[in-house]
Protein backbone atom coordinates (compact mmCIF):
# COMPACT_ATOMS: atom_id res chain seq x y z
CA UNK A 1 0.00 0.00 0.00
CA UNK A 2 1.24 3.54 -0.85
CA UNK A 3 2.11 6.22 1.80
CA UNK A 4 -0.53 8.45 2.24
CA UNK A 5 2.05 10.65 4.51
CA UNK A 6 5.56 11.22 3.83
CA UNK A 7 7.26 12.44 7.00
CA UNK A 8 10.53 14.30 5.99
CA UNK A 9 13.41 15.27 7.88
CA UNK A 10 16.80 16.40 7.66
CA UNK A 11 19.62 15.59 10.30
CA UNK A 12 23.00 17.19 10.69
CA UNK A 13 25.06 15.61 14.06
CA UNK A 14 21.86 14.94 16.17
CA UNK A 15 23.05 11.50 17.65
CA UNK A 16 21.80 12.84 20.54
CA UNK A 17 18.50 13.78 19.51
CA UNK A 18 17.40 11.38 16.03
CA UNK A 19 15.97 8.80 18.03
CA UNK A 20 13.36 10.82 19.89
CA UNK A 21 12.01 12.19 16.71
CA UNK A 22 11.97 9.23 15.01
CA UNK A 23 10.15 7.38 18.18
CA UNK A 24 7.56 9.97 17.90
CA UNK A 25 6.93 9.70 14.47
CA UNK A 26 6.52 6.24 15.07
CA UNK A 27 4.28 7.04 17.67
CA UNK A 28 1.26 8.41 15.19
CA UNK A 29 -2.01 6.80 16.06
CA UNK A 30 -3.05 8.51 12.39
CA UNK A 31 -3.95 4.73 10.73
CA UNK A 32 -2.89 5.80 8.04
CA UNK A 33 0.35 4.24 6.00
CA UNK A 34 3.37 6.65 6.48
CA UNK A 35 7.00 6.42 4.77
CA UNK A 36 9.80 8.41 6.94
CA UNK A 37 12.23 9.66 4.77
CA UNK A 38 15.67 11.11 6.55
CA UNK A 39 18.26 12.98 4.43
CA UNK A 40 21.42 13.01 6.75
CA UNK A 41 24.32 15.41 5.86
CA UNK A 42 27.55 13.66 6.06
CA UNK A 43 27.19 13.74 10.12
CA UNK A 44 30.20 12.85 11.91
CA UNK A 45 29.16 12.19 15.59
CA UNK A 46 27.05 8.62 14.54
CA UNK A 47 23.73 10.22 13.77
CA UNK A 48 24.15 8.14 10.37
CA UNK A 49 24.83 4.65 12.30
CA UNK A 50 21.36 5.67 14.61
CA UNK A 51 19.27 6.37 10.78
CA UNK A 52 20.52 3.02 9.88
CA UNK A 53 20.13 1.00 12.87
CA UNK A 54 16.48 2.24 12.75
CA UNK A 55 16.31 2.01 8.69
CA UNK A 56 17.18 -2.13 9.53
CA UNK A 57 14.12 -2.47 12.10
CA UNK A 58 11.81 -0.65 10.08
CA UNK A 59 12.87 -1.31 6.15
CA UNK A 60 9.15 -0.59 4.92
CA UNK A 61 9.26 2.63 6.92
CA UNK A 62 12.26 4.49 7.34
CA UNK A 63 14.44 5.50 4.21
CA UNK A 64 17.93 7.17 5.03
CA UNK A 65 19.75 9.31 2.55
CA UNK A 66 23.30 9.44 4.14
CA UNK A 67 25.52 11.86 2.41
CA UNK A 68 29.48 11.56 2.25
CA UNK A 69 30.34 15.15 1.63
CA UNK A 70 28.08 17.95 3.20
CA UNK A 71 25.49 19.71 1.00
CA UNK A 72 24.25 22.59 3.16
CA UNK A 73 27.35 24.48 3.07
CA UNK A 74 27.08 24.40 -0.86
CA UNK A 75 24.24 26.57 -0.72
CA UNK A 76 21.77 23.24 -1.61
CA UNK A 77 17.95 23.14 0.03
CA UNK A 78 17.66 20.15 1.73
CA UNK A 79 14.52 18.94 2.15
CA UNK A 80 13.24 20.18 -1.69
CA UNK A 81 16.21 18.32 -3.17
CA UNK A 82 17.01 15.44 -1.26
CA UNK A 83 13.26 14.15 0.20
CA UNK A 84 10.34 16.42 -1.67
CA UNK A 85 10.92 14.29 -5.09
CA UNK A 86 11.29 10.78 -3.45
CA UNK A 87 8.36 11.28 -1.19
CA UNK A 88 5.45 9.07 -2.45
CA UNK A 89 2.74 10.36 0.03
CA UNK A 90 -0.29 12.67 -1.05
CA UNK A 91 0.96 14.59 2.52
CA UNK A 92 3.82 15.52 3.53
CA UNK A 93 5.26 16.59 7.04
CA UNK A 94 8.10 17.87 7.96
CA UNK A 95 10.32 17.67 11.73
CA UNK A 96 14.12 18.24 11.86
CA UNK A 97 16.14 15.81 13.68
CA UNK A 98 16.44 17.67 16.57
CA UNK A 99 12.71 18.50 17.44
CA UNK A 100 10.12 15.87 17.68
CA UNK A 101 6.41 15.03 17.76
CA UNK A 102 4.53 15.48 20.94
CA UNK A 103 1.25 14.42 20.13
CA UNK A 104 0.51 11.08 19.00
CA UNK A 105 -2.19 12.26 17.33
CA UNK A 106 -1.00 15.13 15.11
CA UNK A 107 -0.92 13.74 11.70
CA UNK A 108 -4.78 12.44 12.54
CA UNK A 109 -5.98 16.13 13.34
CA UNK A 110 -4.21 17.62 10.64
CA UNK A 111 -5.28 15.36 7.97
CA UNK A 112 -8.75 15.36 8.69
CA UNK A 113 -8.91 18.85 8.18
CA UNK A 114 -6.94 18.84 4.80
CA UNK A 115 -8.76 15.97 3.28
CA UNK A 116 -11.95 18.03 4.52
CA UNK A 117 -10.75 21.68 3.14
CA UNK A 118 -8.50 21.06 -0.30
CA UNK A 119 -8.21 24.33 -0.69
CA UNK A 120 -5.94 24.24 2.04
CA UNK A 121 -2.18 24.74 0.90
CA UNK A 122 -0.23 24.58 4.17
CA UNK A 123 -1.85 22.89 8.00
CA UNK A 124 0.19 24.42 11.05
CA UNK A 125 -0.39 24.13 15.02
CA UNK A 126 1.70 25.82 17.68
CA UNK A 127 4.05 23.74 19.82
CA UNK A 128 6.55 24.17 22.55
CA UNK A 129 10.33 25.87 22.81
CA UNK A 130 12.66 24.13 25.23
CA UNK A 131 15.38 25.58 26.48
CA UNK A 132 18.64 24.91 25.61
CA UNK A 133 20.06 22.15 27.51
CA UNK A 134 16.64 21.10 28.43
CA UNK A 135 14.35 18.67 27.14
CA UNK A 136 11.10 19.75 28.65
CA UNK A 137 9.48 22.55 26.83
CA UNK A 138 9.04 25.76 28.77
CA UNK A 139 6.97 28.07 26.85
CA UNK A 140 4.67 27.86 24.15
CA UNK A 141 6.01 28.51 20.65
CA UNK A 142 3.38 30.83 19.06
CA UNK A 143 3.53 33.98 19.37
CA UNK A 144 7.16 34.22 19.33
CA UNK A 145 7.30 37.84 19.86
CA UNK A 146 5.00 39.57 22.11
CA UNK A 147 3.98 41.75 19.26
CA UNK A 148 2.80 39.15 17.03
CA UNK A 149 0.15 38.09 19.28
CA UNK A 150 -2.19 40.69 17.12
CA UNK A 151 -2.33 38.41 14.64
CA UNK A 152 -2.52 35.41 16.72
CA UNK A 153 -5.28 33.64 18.90
CA UNK A 154 -6.10 30.63 19.97
CA UNK A 155 -8.16 29.11 18.32
CA UNK A 156 -8.61 27.68 14.55
CA UNK A 157 -7.67 30.37 12.14
CA UNK A 158 -6.98 30.54 8.10
CA UNK A 159 -3.83 32.71 7.10
CA UNK A 160 -3.52 34.29 3.23
CA UNK A 161 -0.28 35.74 2.07
CA UNK A 162 -0.64 39.01 3.61
CA UNK A 163 -2.13 37.86 7.48
CA UNK A 164 0.82 34.74 7.68
CA UNK A 165 3.57 37.65 6.86
CA UNK A 166 2.57 38.50 10.53
CA UNK A 167 3.93 35.60 12.02
CA UNK A 168 7.75 35.61 11.80
CA UNK A 169 8.19 31.64 12.75
CA UNK A 170 6.08 28.89 12.84
CA UNK A 171 7.19 25.53 14.02
CA UNK A 172 8.54 23.91 11.20
CA UNK A 173 8.00 20.40 12.84
CA UNK A 174 4.08 21.12 12.81
CA UNK A 175 4.07 21.71 9.14
CA UNK A 176 2.04 19.59 6.94
CA UNK A 177 0.90 20.51 3.27
CA UNK A 178 -0.34 18.36 0.25
CA UNK A 179 2.10 17.18 -2.27
CA UNK A 180 0.08 18.61 -5.30
CA UNK A 181 0.64 21.92 -3.53
CA UNK A 182 4.58 22.16 -4.48
CA UNK A 183 3.18 21.39 -8.17
CA UNK A 184 1.63 25.16 -7.71
CA UNK A 185 5.38 26.57 -6.62
CA UNK A 186 7.99 27.33 -9.29
CA UNK A 187 10.75 24.27 -8.74
CA UNK A 188 13.63 27.45 -8.73
CA UNK A 189 12.23 28.96 -5.64
CA UNK A 190 11.93 25.57 -3.92
CA UNK A 191 15.77 25.34 -4.98
CA UNK A 192 17.35 28.70 -4.80
CA UNK A 193 19.97 29.16 -2.21
CA UNK A 194 18.42 30.54 1.36
CA UNK A 195 19.32 30.21 4.84
CA UNK A 196 15.67 29.95 6.16
CA UNK A 197 13.71 27.68 3.51
CA UNK A 198 11.10 26.79 6.14
CA UNK A 199 10.16 30.78 6.33
CA UNK A 200 10.41 30.87 2.18
CA UNK A 201 8.11 27.50 1.91
CA UNK A 202 5.67 29.15 4.55
CA UNK A 203 4.80 31.97 2.20
CA UNK A 204 5.13 29.91 -1.26
CA UNK A 205 2.84 27.20 0.02
CA UNK A 206 0.41 30.11 1.52
CA UNK A 207 0.55 31.92 -1.50
CA UNK A 208 -0.76 28.30 -4.12
CA UNK A 209 -3.75 28.43 -1.73
CA UNK A 210 -4.48 29.59 2.24
CA UNK A 211 -3.29 28.28 4.93
CA UNK A 212 -4.81 27.14 8.28
CA UNK A 213 -3.83 27.15 12.09
CA UNK A 214 -5.03 24.18 13.80
CA UNK A 215 -4.94 25.09 17.74
CA UNK A 216 -2.78 22.32 18.91
CA UNK A 217 0.29 21.62 20.64
CA UNK A 218 1.88 19.06 18.63
CA UNK A 219 5.80 19.52 18.68
CA UNK A 220 8.53 20.66 20.62
CA UNK A 221 11.56 23.11 19.09
CA UNK A 222 15.05 22.92 20.83
CA UNK A 223 16.16 26.16 21.34
CA UNK A 224 19.94 27.32 19.91
CA UNK A 225 20.14 23.75 18.54
CA UNK A 226 23.10 23.43 16.25
CA UNK A 227 22.62 24.57 13.18
CA UNK A 228 19.08 25.47 13.14
CA UNK A 229 18.09 29.00 11.38
CA UNK A 230 16.96 31.07 14.73
CA UNK A 231 19.65 29.75 16.67
CA UNK A 232 22.34 31.76 13.61
CA UNK A 233 19.96 34.83 14.06
CA UNK A 234 19.79 34.46 17.40
CA UNK A 235 23.17 36.03 17.52
CA UNK A 236 22.75 38.84 15.31
CA UNK A 237 20.82 42.49 16.28
CA UNK A 238 17.03 42.14 16.55
CA UNK A 239 16.91 44.86 13.87
CA UNK A 240 18.55 42.69 11.62
CA UNK A 241 16.18 39.47 12.19
CA UNK A 242 12.83 40.80 12.49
Amino acid sequence: MPPLVSICCVTYNQADTIAQALESFLAQRADVPVEILVHDDASTDGTDAILAAYAARYPDVIFPLLETENQYRKGIAMDATFNFPRAKGEYLALCEGDDYWCDPHKLKLQLDYLQAHPECTFCFTNGYVAAPGEDKPTRPFLPYYPEEAAWYAPENRRYDLGTITRLSFIPTASFVFPRAALQKVPRELLLAPCPAGDLRLKLLLTGAGEAAYLHAFTCVYRLGAAGSTMAGWGAEPAEKTR
